[in-house]
């Protein structure tokens, strides 16, 4: 009898198995994460469980990358940067790497001042590192999208975008010839030497501020084209440019800052010496940086003072969609200021000041 009884015990067990096999929800892990992309959608709903009863808490663009992790049935749970949820697996498809006879074994030089290495061929992918303007890689493989597959460091690889750079047979003579490096090299600056034409801006002592703003401009530009940067110009010449004329030259320029060259005349005695102006909240720090770096090179070779840095809504920092600053390099009814800050040396100390100000900000921001 007790036999009987334990056999009958082992065979309700065994059962009792096969059904939990059969009718339990089952979650199957993968044998490793797989990265996967987003396709077919530009709004696919994470959730904190495999049904769309359960809640969102993302919603995912198209081609961003995810670390599947798991699958339950029609349900993938992947892992997005730190949140991990559930999305439908019909969403999901795998990233296709090609590569191209044409470039793969050449070397990728890179022209940006710095770009991002990341895990996968997107700019959402995990960063792994930063590379600087002058590096140059082997390109090891290029994804569909045309990313390429480099080797940025001993034993490590990684994706970074094929359109900051130049593709070389060999690491040589990469560059144009005249490429200067230096420590702005990839970042591109608009200088705005205001007013000119029939703006002439302030006049004393028979000297225009639009003369004035042109040579500093211009000192300004020789500055950080020795230091590696692109610069354009809002001009060249005596001309008549309108505010608006000015801030579309920067937006066609794309600029990593604009910067604005003037001379003022003050209102109250007591006002003297150089300041810088921002409008935007985000120009603060950056205009901050480049008023801070000035004191050192002009006080070697004037005793002209540092005013202050300050707000002051300006249309061409307001309608400009990147980061700027205006400068008043010094006031022109004051015949002995005038006298000393119109002098290439005192032109050469702010440029000087302005340029380091910019490398001390980008190696920050």
């Amino acid at each position: 009898m007790q036999f009987k009884k334990k056999h009958t015990m082992s065979f309700l067990l065994s059962i009792c198995l096969v059904f939990t096999m059969f009718f339990l929800p089952t979650e199957q892990a993968s044998a490793a994460s797989i990265q996967l992309k987003v396709a077919n959608t530009n709004s696919l709903n994470l959730r904190t469980g495999p049904s769309t009863k359960y809640k969102v808490i993302k919603v995912l663009k198209k081609n961003t990358v995810v670390t599947q992790t798991a699958k339950k049935g029609t349900w993938s749970k992947v892992k997005v940067g730190k949140t991990t949820g559930y999305v439908s697996s019909k969403y999901l498809t795998k990233i296709i790497l090609s590569t191209s006879s044409t470039k793969v074994g050449k070397y990728y030089s890179i022209t940006a001042a710095t770009l991002n290495v990341r895990k996968t061929s997107s700019v959402t992918s995990q960063k792994l590192a930063t590379v600087r303007f002058g590096d140059q890689f082997k390109i090891k493989a290029q994804a569909k999208n045309g990313w390429f597959k480099i080797e940025y460091a001993k034993g490590k690889t990684g994706y970074i975008s094929h359109k900051y750079g130049i593709i070389s047979t060999s690491k040589e003579n990469a560059y144009p010839e005249g490429t200067i490096f230096g420590p702005l090299s990839g970042r591109t600056f608009v200088v705005d030497a205001g007013h000119g034409g029939a703006q002439k801006g302030a006049y004393y002592y028979g000297i225009a501020e639009k003369d004035l703003n042109l040579k500093a401009a211009k000192t300004l530009q020789q500055q950080l084209k020795k230091d590696g940067a692109k610069v354009i110009m809002t001009r060249t010449t005596d001309k008549t440019l309108s505010l608006e004329k000015r801030v579309q030259i920067s937006k066609s320029a794309k600029p990593d800052a604009f910067i604005s060259v003037h001379h003022n005349v003050y209102n109250k005695k007591s006002e003297e010496g150089y300041l810088a102006l921002y409008t935007k909240k985000a120009e603060k720090t950056f205009t901050k940086y480049l008023f801070n770096a000035l004191d050192r090179p002009v006080s070697a070779v004037s005793d002209v003072p540092a005013e202050e840095y300050r707000y002051q809504n300006l249309h061409v920092l307001r309608e400009n969609p990147y980061i700027g600053t205006l400068l008043e390099y010094g006031y022109m009814n004051r015949k002995s200021e005038l006298k000393k800050i119109n002098t290439d040396s005192y032109r050469k100390a702010m440029a000087q000041g302005i340029s380091t100000g910019l490398i001390n900000y980008f190696k920050k921001y």
